[in-house]
């Protein structure tokens, strides 16, 4: 008999249980502090005050952008997912505002592998690609005030602050769908995705901040 009523409570706890969170929101819930972190250190946008401050903040993420960009790409799982990851890199925009500022590419060295956050595999690539692809949401806000300071100083050399421009909206949407997606498909690797995300808020911020 007492059996019987706990296998009964146990099937209705199994019917009510609140489904799992969609690994979109997990990662967005478990690394909102570390984002909250990195936002006050950097101190956007009012940590740029002149046109020699812009430069050196593009010049910083180009050589941190390059090996983790490079990395991301050596993964051939993307198109799997939904995710054409060639038109979400963000190099060939910071490539472009450098050139438009006159800066050599050749000139900034990539960051070395201590400063790149860890992908041993595909779910912790995930990580770093949500990360990397939500700051084009919040990059366009920055945008809008460096042009109340900058003004025609950044004429051509917004794009990677542009982001996706009017379809930021869209893209991201979609990448959400995507991770959510790859959540439901390998619950087992939800935890990797989360690391990956938060490793590389804590790489972003550490190589932002350093004192070279």
């Amino acid at each position: 008999m007492v059996e019987e009523i706990e296998n009964s409570l146990s099937s209705r706890a199994t019917l009510t249980a609140d489904p799992p969170l969609a690994l979109s929101l997990r990662l967005r819930s478990e690394t909102s502090d570390l984002h909250h972190d990195i936002e006050a250190r950097l101190g956007f946008p009012d940590s740029i005050q002149d046109l020699a401050a812009y430069r050196a903040c593009l010049i910083s993420y180009y050589r941190l952008y390059s090996p983790i960009e490079a990395s991301l790409a050596a993964y051939p799982d993307w198109e799997a997912y939904g995710i054409r990851l060639q038109e979400r890199l963000q190099l060939p925009r910071l490539l472009h505002d450098l050139e438009a500022l006159d800066v050599e590419p050749a000139s900034c060295p990539a960051a070395g592998p201590a400063w790149v956050p860890p992908m041993p595999d595909f779910p912790h690539a995930l990580g770093v690609f949500y990360v990397l692809e939500g700051s084009t949401l919040g990059a366009q806000f920055i945008l809008r005030r460096l042009r109340t300071v900058l003004g025609s100083q950044i004429d051509g050399a917004d794009a990677f602050f542009g982001g996706h421009a009017a379809t930021s909206g869209a893209m991201w949407n979609r990448a959400r769908q995507a991770i959510d997606a790859y959540g439901e498909g390998h619950p087992e690797s939800c935890d990797d995705v989360i690391e990956g995300a938060s490793s590389t808020f804590q790489a972003v911020g550490r190589w932002m901040t350093r004192h070279e």
